[in-house]
């Protein structure tokens, strides 16, 4: 779990990219970032987002106990660096490196990682970090809720309503293996709306990193997905906001370009509601995490 003492270690060894390459303190910070992401496959370096960006005057990190443990984690997720693009599953890249701001490490596990999925790919990478492999449950696009442990005793059919269901079949040990088994399998049952049926609506005023923003159209099939990441404030009550997406088709999950400036990501609330303006219906949410 990220503790208020190893906050102050992020703090303290932040870099640029260049003194990564030589400073003595690489192995500490690598080591915090091994230790509480366990996904990362950087080997020399980690790229944050205050040796990336350039934050706004005055404004700065809600102290870590003005958070839970899954915000404080979100926000602190590795980057790359700014010189790398937006791979696509296909092949190729999708965005080259100047038409993003940067790319978020989360390496890819399968070609379900659309933007309405990753949020899922998220939850259970903090929950494969605490050690709570049954705590995901979902709820997928037709049908009554996937449960790990029904995954794990049984075997996988669907009804004529083509809604999914787990018939009583040999049984299996958790393992992390079965689990990313399991969450591939809800990843390809999600849609957008499925997505926001997995979550409680939220007020703008109670944003915090990890939360999303969901846009759908009138099916639930098509849409966009925002997640906060990073949240600042400043003595005054104000916010400024980072949040990642992946695309509508897989590619690498990133922080889009929506500034002026590609090393100053920041969004005000007012941008953020802009965000679903393309799409019918468009709200703000908090995926449910026991």
């Amino acid at each position: 779990m990220i503790r208020s003492g190893l906050v102050v270690i992020i703090l303290t060894l932040s870099f640029t990219t260049a003194e990564a390459q030589n400073s003595s303190d690489v192995s500490p910070l690598l080591k915090w970032y091994y230790d509480n992401y366990p996904f990362m496959t950087m080997k020399d370096t980690v790229y944050t987002f205050e040796s990336e960006f350039i934050f706004p005057e005055g404004f700065r990190r809600p102290d870590a106990d003005e958070l839970t443990p899954f915000q404080n984690w979100i926000s602190r997720f590795p980057l790359w660096h700014q010189w790398r693009g937006v791979g696509y599953w296909k092949g190729g890249k999708m965005y080259e490196y100047e038409e993003i701001s940067r790319p978020i490490h989360l390496p890819w596990r399968n070609s379900y990682f659309t933007d309405n999925t990753i949020p899922l790919r998220i939850l259970a990478e903090w929950l494969y970090y605490t050690n709570r492999f049954s705590a995901f449950r979902i709820i997928p696009k037709a049908g009554d809720t996937l449960r790990f442990e029904d995954f794990l005793g049984g075997e996988l059919r669907y009804n004529n309503r083509m809604e999914p269901f787990f018939v009583p079949g040999e049984k299996r040990e958790p393992s992390p293996r079965e689990f990313y088994k399991f969450v591939a399998l809800c990843m390809q049952m999600t849609t957008y709306r499925s997505l926001a049926a997995n979550c409680d609506p939220i007020a703008p005023s109670e944003l915090r990193p990890g939360d999303l923003i969901i846009a759908e159209d009138e099916t639930g099939r098509k849409g966009r997905v925002y997640i906060i990441m990073l949240m600042l404030v400043n003595n005054s009550g104000e916010k400024r906001y980072v949040v990642g997406c992946g695309c509508q088709e897989a590619c690498d999950f990133h922080i889009p370009l929506l500034t002026d400036d590609r090393h100053r990501p920041w969004l005000e609330t007012k941008d953020l509601k802009k965000l679903g303006d393309d799409y019918i219906k468009s709200g703000f949410y908090r995926l449910r995490i026991d």
